[in-house]
């Protein structure tokens, strides 16, 4: 092992904030945690992050990860690691092409659809089959896949922008009637060429 011990930063809802020293390979986010104190009962795993260097956010599931240690959700930490865990957020974020964007607080058992209703609607910009949802824990959901999840606390609905088509141009019509025009001129000269022969 590095002469340097490797550090883990963990911040947010555990009971000791700060930063760990990963004391060999394998250490996992249920053992890191465990030297933080743990959570707190205000602590939301599912909204939890984890921000490896180089690399960016890497979805994780701390609920599993604690449930199932050594498990598959319970992911070896490297140095640099920073493990946020956030307070249970109130709202669902509604961004994009919707008449009031911005946070709708959550309520249980509502749909995607319910919480775009909520920021205003659609705007005649949105471009409705490209919706998104992203989770809490920074997984997303598409229209092109179906979105199966009701947003949870801390969720995203993003509603992308819709190019509006192209306008038509004069010159392009005109070259499409001149077209036309040609296609009918050459089957009558054609026609007019078989009939005497």
């Amino acid at each position: 092992y590095p002469k340097t011990l490797e550090m883990v930063q963990v911040n947010g809802m555990v009971a000791f904030p700060g930063s760990y020293s990963l004391k060999n390979h394998e250490v996992r986010i249920s053992a890191i945690l465990s030297q933080a104190g743990g959570l707190r009962t205000e602590a939301y795993p599912a909204g939890a992050q984890l921000v490896r260097p180089n690399v960016g956010r890497i979805s994780i599931n701390v609920a599993r990860a604690l449930a199932q240690p050594g498990g598959l959700d319970d992911i070896v930490l490297r140095g640099g690691d920073v493990l946020d865990i956030p307070l249970v957020p109130a709202t669902v974020r509604v961004t994009g092409r919707v008449y009031n964007a911005g946070n709708i607080p959550w309520r249980q058992g509502k749909s995607w659809k319910w919480y775009i209703s909520m920021a205003g609607g659609m705007s005649d910009s949105a471009d409705d089959d490209r919706i998104y949802l992203r989770m809490a824990d920074g997984s997303i959901q598409t229209q092109d896949y179906g979105i199966d999840s009701l947003p949870n606390p801390g969720s995203e609905i993003v509603v992308p922008f819709k190019a509006p088509p192209e306008p038509v141009k004069f010159t392009d019509v005109i070259a499409a009637i001149g077209s036309v025009a040609t296609v009918l001129l050459t089957a009558i000269t054609i026609f007019i060429l078989v009939d005497k022969s």
